[in-house]
């Protein structure tokens, strides 16, 4: 998301990215998270950054080779697990899509409840299947569930792109019904939220 902040901005002015990127110190996680990413280009020596990567954010780099080394098999999982109790957000993500690939909805929602307090960056990926898991159960305590997570997410300034949508839309089908509720101030606060997000 910053990322898309500022090719924005560097669109809309006379500034380079390039120039906002170096304004960061070469240690810190955004500066780095872009040069992994732009070592995708053959012209960047991608062993250089992830070495430096992995000099800086050590657990993290120790998940992408676990990933790797496992070629995202289900083989890695314990040891993305042990990482994840370290504290490696990306050993989160790796187990989810591993979860994903083999189409194991249960593992993948009891690895993101287990995860989502301390990464909020999953607690509106919790909301959807929340949400999902109302439609098959009819059970409004999942939609009381869905709503605390995109409040999670919200304040934790987690809550990205159309997940704010998403949590407009459960107000809207369930404060009427008395299973939501949601003050006027809270109500405005969201739509311009969702304004700003529009007009970038």
């Amino acid at each position: 998301n910053a990322t898309i902040m500022f090719l924005i901005y560097e669109k809309h002015s006379e500034c380079s990215l390039d120039s906002i990127i170096s304004c960061y110190p070469k240690d810190s996680s955004f500066r780095v998270w872009f040069e992994v990413i732009d070592a995708a280009f053959p012209e960047d020596s991608e062993d250089e950054v992830f070495a430096r990567f992995s000099h800086y954010h050590p657990l993290e780099g120790k998940a992408i080779e676990t990933f790797i080394r496992g070629y995202g098999g289900e083989a890695c999982l314990p040891a993305l697990y042990e990482l994840e109790c370290e504290g490696s957000e990306l050993a989160v993500l790796f187990q989810m899509m591993i979860y994903e690939d083999h189409d194991d909805s249960q593992s993948l929602e009891q690895c993101i409840e287990r995860a989502y307090l301390r990464f909020p960056s999953l607690a509106s990926r919790l909301a959807n299947i929340y949400v999902k898991r109302y439609e098959t159960t009819q059970d409004t305590t999942y939609i009381v569930r869905a709503a605390e997570c995109f409040r999670y997410a919200d304040a934790h300034g987690m809550l990205f792109s159309h997940f704010i949508d998403d949590l407009i839309a459960l107000y809207d089908n369930w404060s009427d019904q008395g299973v939501l509720i949601w003050s006027d101030a809270e109500r405005e606060r969201l739509l311009r939220l969702a304004e700003l997000d529009d007009a970038l």
